[in-house]
């Protein structure tokens, strides 16, 4: 045990530096939100939060792939919150190509609509599919 011990630190120390309090996962783990069509339009890479068995796992150093889209349910209070990353198109000009990566970076949710809320919002439209 004393060797391994002595070898990761020895290890960590050169990738990290000779003082421990500064070793944070992020420094090592990062991510990428990759564009679907256009590298260059990427976020990131940006320091991930956690470690290897938190939910936001994934491999890869820095990560371009892993848990995307994350929701929250809240049962007893009936309410619900979610966060995909990036924005809501995939155009680099549209206003919302952007609007939800620094939300999902930060560790952050938007509240979300339950669905007789969304049936009541003004301009909603429902859809019947019959044989």
């Amino acid at each position: 045990m004393r060797i391994a011990f002595h070898s990761m630190f020895s290890k960590l120390s050169k990738q990290l530096g000779s003082d421990p309090s500064t070793w944070a996962w992020g420094r090592v783990h990062q991510r990428e939100l990759e564009n679907l069509v256009v590298s260059g339009l990427n976020y990131g890479p940006k320091p991930d939060r956690g470690d290897a068995y938190t939910p936001l796992a994934a491999p890869d150093f820095p990560s371009a792939h892993g848990p995307s889209w994350r929701m929250v349910v809240d049962w007893g209070a009936r309410t619900f919150q979610g966060i995909y990353p990036g924005g809501q198109s995939e155009n680099p000009a549209s206003q919302w190509y952007a609007d939800r990566a620094a939300t999902w970076w930060n560790g952050d949710y938007a509240p979300m609509l339950t669905a007789d809320q969304a049936a009541s919002s003004s301009g909603a439209k429902a859809w019947s599919l019959k044989p």
